[in-house]
Parts: structure tokens; sequence; C-alpha cells
């Protein structure tokens, strides 16, 4: 039961919450549940919420959760149990749950299969996509890094999906040995400069060695691993907009079209190239912009290959309609 939760934390919150619960409590929904004959609780959600069969499913739903409720094992959720004996806001709760919230759901995995696991799947990527941007831009932040490098971090399109490690059944990957595999699979991102990806590494490094050392740990890490094949996420497509120019991988940026590539004519450097960085030569850290494009910056800003001004006047003047090319004129 607890490994089977444990598959599952990473695919819903739900599912998360169910892991964090004691396994006894489990043991009391699931024996209510076998009590009334049901093998499962599956209430029919399209259907009369007064029928006989749905109507013990909500009673079953209801009871085990005053009970498990009084006896405390929801407190990691803070929950107010003040209305805990008013059944009545309990059943309109459920019922607005079930029948609203579950029935779209299922009418919408009805027009396309698949489609709610999906949805779920993205919203979670998303999530922890989002939650690792705030992480490393709040580490950097906290060792002292200049803006110009934090703002490599800031935004969530600066960072890679993930996805729980499943089979295509959505099964867990077995070791060698049997064992299931647990791991969160990291996906590539092609725009990126190799460079800032082996940055955000160290970051990671960093960050769980200060975790280590200052935090209990209150939930199981799941390992992150890397796809084969350097697979890209359906969900990364979008670039990130304030970021650094070195951000990009040179020879992706360049071959941008000219009018994605002019987004990026303001853009900064963050970081130095790959060779000028060492134990004994960070001093990029805290350097001021002027001396930091001095000694750093130009020499990366030379990589990547902006619109001219002639260009971006061309842009301007397309833009609006307008075009004074005499060679586009009949004369």
């Amino acid at each position: 039961m607890r490994q089977a939760a444990y598959h599952s934390r990473a695919r819903s919150q739900i599912a998360a919450n169910i892991y964090e619960m004691d396994e006894h409590f489990l043991r009391v929904t699931y024996s209510a549940i076998l009590s009334f004959g049901l093998q499962k609780w599956r209430p029919d959600v399209l259907g009369n919420f007064g029928s006989a069969y749905n109507q013990v499913h909500e009673l079953i739903a209801i009871k085990t959760f005053q009970t498990i409720a009084i006896s405390h094992a929801y407190s990691r959720l803070s929950p107010n149990l003040v209305n805990l004996a008013n059944h009545k806001l309990l059943s309109r709760f459920y019922r607005n749950y079930v029948y609203s919230y579950i029935y779209k759901l299922a009418k919408k995995e009805m027009k396309a299969a698949g489609s709610v696991k999906k949805g779920i799947r993205d919203t979670n990527t998303y999530k922890r996509r989002k939650e690792t941007a705030e992480e490393r831009t709040e580490f950097l932040r906290s060792e002292g890094y200049r803006s110009r490098v934090i703002a490599l971090s800031e935004e969530v399109e600066c960072h890679s999906d993930d996805e729980p490690s499943f089979d295509a059944n959505g099964n867990p990957i077995l070791d060698a040995a049997g064992n299931p595999v647990y791991s969160i699979s990291i996906y590539a991102k092609s725009a990126r400069n190799p460079h800032i990806t082996e940055f955000f590494r160290a970051v990671d490094a960093a960050r769980a060695q200060v975790k280590a050392a200052t935090k209990k740990r209150r939930h199981i890490a799941l390992p992150r691993t890397r796809v084969p094949s350097n697979l890209e996420s359906d969900i990364s497509q979008r670039f990130p907009v304030g970021v650094p120019l070195d951000w990009f991988e040179p020879n992706y940026f360049n071959a941008l079209p000219a009018a994605l590539r002019a987004n990026y004519t303001d853009a900064g450097i963050a970081l130095p190239l790959a060779e000028d960085i060492s134990l004994d030569n960070n001093d990029y850290k805290t350097l001021k912009k002027t001396p930091f494009m001095k000694k750093y910056g130009n020499k990366v800003k030379e990589r990547y290959h902006l619109p001219s001004e002639e260009e971006l006047a061309q842009m301007d003047k397309s833009g609006d309609g307008t075009s004074s090319d005499e060679d586009d004129m009949d004369v």
C-alpha cells in the first residue's frame, strides 16, 4: 500500500498527501470500503448523486473523513475542524468535488483519452520547473551574485522540464535486480548554452550541500537523472524574455530568424567563457558591469550575431507597413 502511494506521489498533490498519512489511517479507509461490499471507491460521477450506489460512496467518504480527521491524521495540512460534525456542509463539499470537479475531468477524458493524465503531468512538470527557478534564484541571491547572473535563473523558461520516470504503461522503471527506480528525468534544452547548464548543475550541487548541512529532511527526495537521446519536452518551447544573451547556445541563437534575435539586442552577458572561470578566478561574481564587460563580457558577446542597425531599421519600417527601398520601386 505504501509503495503504491510512493509510486503515484509524483503524479498528483492528492497522492502526495496520501503518502504523508500514517498507514493505519489508510487501512481504516480501505476497511470501510470493503465493509460495504465494494472493491474500490468509485462513485458514478456521471450518474445521479442521489442513487443508492452513490449515496453509499458519499457516506463512506464523509464518515471516514470525520473519523480520521478527529484523530489528527490531517494535522500536516492544518485543517479547520470547527464544522467537522456538520454533515450537511461536508455533503455539499463532497458533491461539489465529485459531481463538479471530477465530473468535468471525466467528460474531458471521454472526449480525448489520456488528456486528464497528460494535463496533470504537464501541470506538475511546470510546477516543479517554477520551484526550481525560485530555489536557484534564491540561492544565487544568497551567494551574492550580481543581478546579471541572477537573471539567468529568474524566468521559469530558463530551466529544463522534468517528469517522473515511468514506462509507457505508467509502471515504475525497474533496475537490473527488478527493483523500482523512482527518479525525476530531466529533459534537454537545446536552446540553452551548455555552459549555463553546467553552471546550474554546480548551483544545484551547492544547494544540496547547504540543505544537507542545515535542514531536516521531511520527504524522500527523488533522484534526478538525464533523459537519454537528448529528448526535448513538448511543453517547453517558449524562450525566456529578459534573459542574458549568453543563456543561448551561440550557434542555436545565430540560426534564429532576425526577428527573434532582435528581441535580445539589449541583453547583457552573465558569465565569462568557461575557460575563463576557475577556483582561482571567480571575480566575475562581484565585478560591476563595465569592468566585467571589458575583462570577460565583450569576448562572449562576439560569438553572437545580433541584427545590424540597418536590419533593425528595416524591421521597424516593415512593421509600420512602409518601405523606402529604392530597389523595390518600379521606375
